[in-house]
C-alpha cells in the first residue's frame, strides 16, 4: 500500500499465511528465498519482504521503512544509498527500528482504507518524529504504546487507542518552526542517499555565524543554538522530539544540540540537525537546498556521491510533468531530482500536483473539464470526484501555463483496446515494481496445500 510501513506489511504477510510469530515468519521467508545460510549480520526481514512485494531491496527500504529518516544525516558510509545491498549490515542495524515510542494512526485514514481497500494499514509518514496529526485530515493522531501493534491492523485498536491532546496539536500546527521541521523531515525522507554529517555541520555553522551564535564548545561567549531551538518551538511538542530540552537553563551548553555546529562526527541524533536547520533557515526549501548544496560542494572528487542536476532546465521538467500526468513524485523520480525542488519549481510556474491518494479522485479529468471543455467549477469537481473546495484550491495553484500542458497531455493519449486510452510514456514509471515475481502465487499455493 502507499506509504505502508515495513512492519505493517510484515503483519499482513503473517496474517495471510497463518504465521503465529514474527520469528516463524522470518524463518519461513528466508527459506523461501534461500537466505537462511547468510550470516546473522547480513540478515534482515526487509530483504524477503521486498521480494514478496516484487520490489528491489533499495526501493522497498526507501519507500516503506524509516531508514531514510534514521540515516538522513550520517557519518557512517554516507556514499551508500538507503537500503543498499552492498552493505546489508546497515539494513540489519536500522531495518525495522522505530524512531519514537508507540504506534500512530489516523482514524479517518482507517475508515477510508476500509471503504476503498477493505483493509487498514500503518502509514510510514505517521510514524516520523514530530508528526502528531494526520497531514491529510488535519486531526490529532491516535496511538498505542505497544509497538507490536504494527503486526496487527490499526482497526483493531480504534476503541483502546489514545489520542494526542488537541492542545498540543493546535499549538504545533500554528508554529512556523514546527512546519519547517516537518517539511524538512519529509524532504529528507524522499532522498535516496543520506547527507554527510561533516558537510551538514559546515552549512549549519555558516548560518549560525551569520546570526552571531556560538559555533564552538567551551566557555559561553555568544547566544546559543540550543536556546534558540528551545524558544522557537512549543514546549510540549519539542519534548516529543528531544526530551528535556525545554527545561535546559538558558546560557548552558547542550552538546547534543550546540554540538551540531562544531562536532565533525555525529553530535546526536538526526533530529538535532533538523531542529537546527529549522531555526537557522527561513524556509524548509532553503534548508534542504542549503544542506544538499553543501554536500555537493564539499564532496571529494573521487568519492561516490549522489549527483543531482541543477534545476535550471524548466522545459525538461515541464516535459516530464506532461509525460508523468502531473505526478510530482514520478517527475522527481525520472528527472533524478528531489521532490521538494520539483514541487517548488512546478508550483512557481502554475503546475499543480495531479496525483491523489484517493483512487476515486481524478484531478486531471477535473482540470480538463474546466480548462479545455469550459465547464463550471462545480461540474468539473463532480467529474473528477472532488469537493468544490478541493477544485477551487486546485485552480488557485494553477497558472496560464497549465492549459497548454493539458492540451499536450491530451495529444499524448493513444487509443488502446477498443477505444480505451493510456498515456504513451518514453520510460517506465515504476521500474522497481516491474521486477515482479510469482511469490504471491507461491504463497497462495502454499496456503491451499
Amino acid at each position: 500500500m502507499p506509504e505502508e510501513l515495513d512492519k505493517s506489511y510484515l503483519g499482513r504477510v503473517m496474517r495471510i499465511n497463518g504465521f503465529a510469530t514474527e520469528k516463524e515468519a522470518q524463518v519461513s521467508m528466508e527459506e523461501m528465498f534461500n537466505l537462511q545460510h547468510t550470516s546473522f549480520r547480513q540478515r534482515s526481514a526487509l530483504e524477503p519482504l521486498a521480494a514478496i512485494a516484487g520490489m528491489t531491496l533499495e526501493s522497498f527500504a526507501q519507500n516503506h521503512s524509516l531508514i531514510p529518516f534514521r540515516r538522513a544525516i550520517t557519518s557512517f558510509f554516507p556514499a551508500l544509498e538507503h537500503g543498499s545491498s552492498q552493505r546489508k549490515s546497515l539494513i540489519t542495524l536500522r531495518g525495522m527500528t522505530a524512531v519514537r515510542k508507540g504506534a500512530y494512526f489516523c482514524s479517518e485514514c482507517v475508515a477510508d482504507d476500509m471503504e476503498t481497500d477493505g483493509v487498514s494499514y500503518w502509514r510510514r509518514d505517521q510514524q516520523t518524529l514530530g508528526q502528531l496529526w494526520c497531514q491529510q485530515h488535519h486531526q490529532p493522531l491516535r496511538y498505542v504504546e505497544d509497538q507490536s501493534a504494527y503486526l496487527s491492523s490499526p482497526i483493531e485498536y480504534l476503541s483502546e487507542a489514545r489520542s494526542v491532546p488537541v492542545s498540543i496539536v493546535r499549538s504545533a500546527q500554528s508554529n512556523p518552526s514546527v512546519k519547517k521541521f516537518l517539511e524538512i523531515v519529509s524532504g529528507l525522507m524522499e532522498r535516496t542517499f543520506p547527507l554527510d554529517v561533516k558537510h551538514v555541520a559546515l552549512a549549519l555553522r555558516e548560518k549560525a555565524s551569520e546570526r552571531n551564535l556560538q559555533t564552538c564548545g567551551g566557555k559561553v561567549r555568544h547566544p546559543l543554538l540550543s536556546d534558540l531551538v528551545k524558544h522557537s518551538f512549543p514546549n510540549q511538542w519539542l519534548n516529543t522530539v528531544f526530551s528535556g530540552i525545554s527545561e535546559k537553563p538558558d546560557g548552558q551548553l547542550l552538546n547534543h544540540i550546540d554540538g551540531v555546529l562544531y562536532m565533525r562526527n555525529s553530535a546526536s541524533s538526526v533530529s538535532s540537525y533538523i531542529l537546527a536547520a529549522s531555526v537557522l533557515y527561513g524556509t524548509a526549501d532553503k534548508a534542504l537546498n542549503g544542506l544538499i548544496k553543501a554536500s555537493l560542494t564539499h564532496a571529494e572528487p573521487t568519492g561516490r556521491r549522489e549527483k543531482l542536476p541543477i534545476l535550471d532546465q524548466t522545459k525538461e521538467l515541464i516535459l516530464a510533468y506532461e509525460t508523468c500526468q502531473g505526478d510530482f513524485k514520478k517527475v522527481a523520480q525520472h528527472t533524478r531530482r528531489p521532490v521538494h525542488q520539483v514541487k517548488s519549481l512546478l508550483l512557481s510556474i502554475g503546475l499543480p500536483n495531479l496525483s491523489s491518494r484517493n483512487r476515486y479522485q481524478n484531478k486531471l479529468a477535473a482540470l480538463n473539464a474546466f480548462r479545455l471543455e469550459g465547464r463550471s467549477s462545480s461540474e468539473s469537481a463532480e467529474i473528477g470526484g472532488l469537493t468544490l473546495e478541493a477544485m477551487e484550491d486546485l485552480n488557485r495553484n494553477s497558472g496560464p501555463e497549465l492549459t497548454k500542458v493539458l492540451m499536450k497531455m491530451k495529444r499524448l493519449e493513444k487509443p488502446l483496446n477498443g477505444g480505451k486510452k493510456f498515456a504513451a510514456l518514453p520510460w517506465s514509471l515504476n521500474e522497481p515494481e516491474k521486477q515482479q515475481t510469482d511469490v504471491p502465487q507461491i504463497l497462495e499455493t502454499e496456503l491451499q496445500n
